[in-house]
């Protein structure tokens, strides 16, 4: 088998294995300068749980400065997809936080599960995620290099028309890369609800991530 190739299907293996564990610490249990800069009427509130260290011998130890950035990064994915698309604006730049490995996958059918692009203008919105558990996974040398949490947000969005409501729910892993985290790969879900969302899809799912 060419290395490139023993690469690839040992970089999915994890990526799925970190996603099965962010899901069960779920079950148990990059940037952020965007979170200082709310736009009026926007309500968004994720903050960090848990966190759980895997690992075959001695364990590493996630920072609080890594915590942080992890849930950063949940932030900003969370603003450039679902907030800035609701105030009338484009998606943001996913690049910023999707991995290139992963970032292929945000395009065509998954778009509509991973942003609300197209949504109708809201005049108030309300985002509330349940707390981010991180489950790191440390590697021999105590090092911890990727991690899976599971995303579950609630958005309530005040249109013309009345409320509407979407639901994303799954798990994201993100790697570290440099001195910041991208997702690397992703298993979510999200069902819409409510006034004035046409002919958008209820309940749709997609994964991605490393091939």
């Amino acid at each position: 088998m060419p290395p490139t190739s023993a690469l690839r299907r040992a970089s999915t293996a994890l990526i799925a294995a970190v996603l099965c564990l962010g899901a069960a610490a779920c079950s148990g249990g990059g940037g952020s300068a965007k979170a200082a800069a709310k736009p009026p009427g926007v309500t968004l509130s994720i903050s960090p749980g848990p966190v759980t260290v895997a690992a075959a011998g001695a364990p590493g130890v996630l920072s609080n400065a890594d915590r942080d950035a992890i849930v950063g990064t949940v932030r900003t994915y969370v603003t450039d997809a679902t907030i800035d698309p609701l105030l009338g604006k484009r998606v943001g730049n996913l690049s910023a936080v999707f991995a290139p490995a992963a970032l292929a996958g945000t395009t065509g059918v998954n778009a509509a599960v991973l942003t609300d692009a197209g949504m109708p203008k809201a005049s108030k919105i309300t985002a509330t995620a349940q707390p981010i558990s991180i489950t790191a996974l440390s590697d021999p040398a105590r090092a911890i290099g990727l991690v899976g949490a599971p995303l579950n947000l609630q958005v309530s969005a005040r249109t013309k028309k009345g409320l509407v409501q979407v639901h994303r729910v799954g798990e994201l892993a993100l790697v570290r890369e440099g001195g910041s985290w991208r997702i690397m790969g992703f298993r979510l879900a999200v069902s819409r609800a409510g006034a004035d969302i046409g002919t958008t899809v209820p309940s749709t799912s997609a994964s991605g991530g490393a091939r």
